[in-house]
Parts: structure tokens; sequence; C-alpha cells
């Protein structure tokens, strides 16, 4: 995942790697805290000091999951992490999103699991799940009312939004389709993306209540997408397994192959985040902590060392 404030401040956390800029990406600096040293699957800040991660620990055959409240822009000798009351033994965090000034914020994981922001700018959050099952794969949050979450129920997909700040649920089946990246983009404009064919990717232009199938690149060998950017309402670029980025420009009806990154050594990484500072200039990043770069709209890709 990666977060940025603004043009040149930002920061990456990619699994067991976090890294800061403070010059657009043109170098970073690792964060090396004690206690943040498992999967981490999520980052958010809202200025150069406050931020949050989500961080999953191993914990006798299970997951357990921490939400880090960071107070002096992660980069400390004094632990500067601290848990969020979430309690031990929760299922899996796997997507966060904090509201401008922290005055909301959401956190969904595996089993459903939907955590709301208990109080305005603190790190206090509570559980707002009503009756949703399954196991989550994506989520996205308009704003503090209105959102999205996506889970898998056996071999079949469940759609579930919310307009009224997580009071209640509806939810909708979504056919064959967990999609594993969702983005509400307005509050009528919606793209859920699972896989790069026709069939595995689905858009909505009313607020969820219906879906219909994407144009998609459909490559002889499907590759699965794991995270939508928006840069506009009607410009957005997803990023996936085997070195995969599409991008839209229709608001997520039809997505085209941007030339997929070939790295030097023929090396192919499953790629987990990206975060775009305007139209050309993007990175990506993925499992192994790889980092990559475009500066003319993923026309070309590099490397970040």
């Amino acid at each position: 995942a990666i977060s940025f404030i603004n043009a040149t401040t930002g920061w990456i956390a990619n699994h067991q790697y976090t890294s800061k800029t403070t010059d657009g990406g043109a170098t970073w600096i690792g964060i090396y805290n004690d206690y943040l040293y498992d999967i981490l699957t999520a980052v958010c800040y809202i200025d150069g000091l406050h931020g949050w991660y989500l961080e999953n620990k191993a914990n006798g055959g299970g997951i357990v999951s921490e939400m880090c409240y960071v107070h002096d822009g992660g980069i400390s000798d004094v632990r500067p992490f601290a848990t969020t009351g979430l309690g031990s033994g929760i299922s899996a965090l796997i997507d966060l999103k904090i509201g401008k000034d922290s005055a909301w914020g959401w956190a969904v994981g595996d089993g459903c699991e939907i955590q709301k922001m208990k109080t305005p700018g603190t790190s206090k959050w509570v559980s707002c799940t009503s009756d949703q099952n399954g196991s989550t794969q994506a989520s996205s949050f308009l704003d503090e009312n209105h959102g999205i979450v996506c889970s898998q129920q056996g071999n079949f997909g469940m759609l579930y939004t919310t307009t009224n700040s997580g009071q209640s649920w509806s939810g909708k089946p979504a056919g064959e389709n967990p999609n594993h990246c969702v983005r509400m983009i307005d509050s009528l404009h919606a793209v859920g993306l699972f896989q790069t064919q026709t069939k595995y990717a689905e858009y909505s232009v009313d607020g969820g209540l219906t879906w219909k199938d994407c144009t998609v690149p459909n490559p002889q060998q499907p590759s699965l997408y794991s995270r939508i950017f928006q840069v506009s309402n009607t410009l957005l670029f997803a990023c996936g397994a085997s070195n995969y980025v599409n991008v839209s420009t229709d608001a997520g009806a039809t997505w085209v192959d941007n030339p997929n990154y070939v790295d030097p050594k023929k090396d192919v990484y499953d790629f987990y985040g990206l975060h775009f500072l305007d139209n050309t200039h993007g990175f990506v990043c993925g499992k192994g902590g790889i980092l990559i770069k475009t500066t003319n709209a993923g026309t070309s890709w590099t490397k970040v060392p």
C-alpha cells in the first residue's frame, strides 16, 4: 500500500517493508521500527506526522490484527505505534481509509469484519459489522456515509453497500466474482475488478444497485487484480499479479493494457499497491519489496533501487 499527503511526501507499507520519501519518490528512506515486523497490509497518513498502519501477526496458527497509530511520521528510535483498542483475536484486517483531517475512518478485514473510527481524530475504533458473511476481499469508501464492501462466500461474491455510515448494509449477489478490488468513484459510479477477463470485471452507474460487465484486456493468461487508484472521476489505474497495470479513461467501463512492467531479470511480481501524484507520475509496489515508477502515465516503468 502507498500513501502520499502531497506531491513530495509519501510512505509505503509493503509486506515487511516500510519506507518514506520527501522528494516525490526520487529517494526512499527505510523505516526500521521494532513494532513493525509482520505483514503490513495498508497505510494511510493525513499529514507529515499522523497516520495508521494495518499489521497482521501470526499467533498460534492464526492471525491477530493490529491497527497502529503513528504520531511522529514513523521515523523515531522511540516506538511510535499504539494499538487502537481493536483487541486480540479479530480477523485479519486488509484495507483502510481515513478521511481528511481524520474526521472519519473505515477498516475492513477477513470474515467481513468492518471497523469504524469511534471518535473523530482518535485511535478508538468500534465494530459496525451487521449480518455479512464470508471472506472480505475489498472495500471502497467515498466518505463517512457511503461505502462498498466485497466478500466471497464459497465460490460466489457478495456486494454490501451502506449509505448511512454503516448503520445498515444492503447485500447483493455478485455471481462468481468476489472482486479483489473495488472503487467507489462518486455516489453513482463504481467499479469492481477480480480478473482480467470480461466476465470477472464489473461497473455500476447507479450507486451499486446494478452492475454491467467491463471491457478488459482478456489476455491469454488472465491475471488477478489487486488495487484500483482513482486520479479523477474518469481516469483510473489498476494493478495486479504478473506485472499487470491497466488504465481506464471512462470511469472503469473500459480497461486497456499499459505497457506492463518488464523486469531486467525477467522476474514476475505480484503488485499490491499503487498511487499516482497526478495524471502522469505514479508508483506501484508489490511482493518482495518491489517498487516501480512511471513519469509518463504508465507508458513505461522503471524499478526504484
